[in-house]
């Protein structure tokens, strides 16, 4: 048996993973042409993806989040991350009114967690949401209509990022789950085992 051992890429901390990849991000939020949400995801090594849907009067729309080939923001490169692991609820777009929508977690093995290391069930809010769950970090902006361009300086944009505040949060404990996680050790070093046949 031979065992290899190599160090886990450190966890990206929210400033840090914003600033690092914010050509990638703010591209994303200027990509969609009118209001909605966009939804990006920053690992270990970098920009992970990232997804948008629409806000429309009269119509909820949505998009999901995981492991499943078939979800519409695809990670693949944190096993931890569960097949189905969440959704984004987009109400219905209200003129006058900021874009509201809604993160639920899809029962996952290890739920969103919000900026305070709090899991939740559910979390509704109508600006800015960032979140993590394993190994990322995801950060959620709504977009409303005639929305200004972002600035060129990622400094100028995480300065002027308003403060987070959501409108609603759901706990899992009022969901009927228990609200401790399992520990996904995302400090240790990952093991790969080999078992070989024959005397060495």
């Amino acid at each position: 048996t031979i065992c290899f051992t190599w160090p886990a890429p450190p966890l990206p901390a929210f400033r840090e993973a914003f600033l690092g990849n914010y050509d990638s991000i703010r591209a994303q939020v200027e990509g969609l042409s009118g209001p909605g949400v966009v939804v990006a995801v920053v690992g270990p090594s970098g920009f992970e993806g990232s997804a948008a849907v629409s806000a429309k009067p009269g119509t909820i729309n949505a998009l999901t989040i995981g492991r499943h080939g078939r979800s519409n923001l695809f990670l693949s490169g944190d096993p931890s991350m569960s097949l189905r692991q969440g959704a984004v609820i987009v109400y219905p777009l209200v003129a006058g009114e900021a874009v509201r929508f809604r993160i639920l977690d899809l029962r996952a093995t290890l739920p969103f967690q919000d900026e305070r290391g709090t899991p939740f069930e559910a979390l509704e809010a109508n600006g800015p949401v960032f979140l993590r769950s394993g190994r990322c970090v995801f950060f959620v902006f709504p977009k409303g209509p005639g929305a200004p361009a972002w600035p060129g300086s990622a400094d100028e944009a995480w300065g002027a990022m308003p403060e987070r505040s959501y409108l609603e949060e759901v706990g899992l404990e009022s969901a009927g789950r228990p609200g401790a996680l399992p520990d996904p050790k995302p400090d240790r070093a990952p093991t790969l085992v080999l078992s070989l046949p024959g005397p060495y």
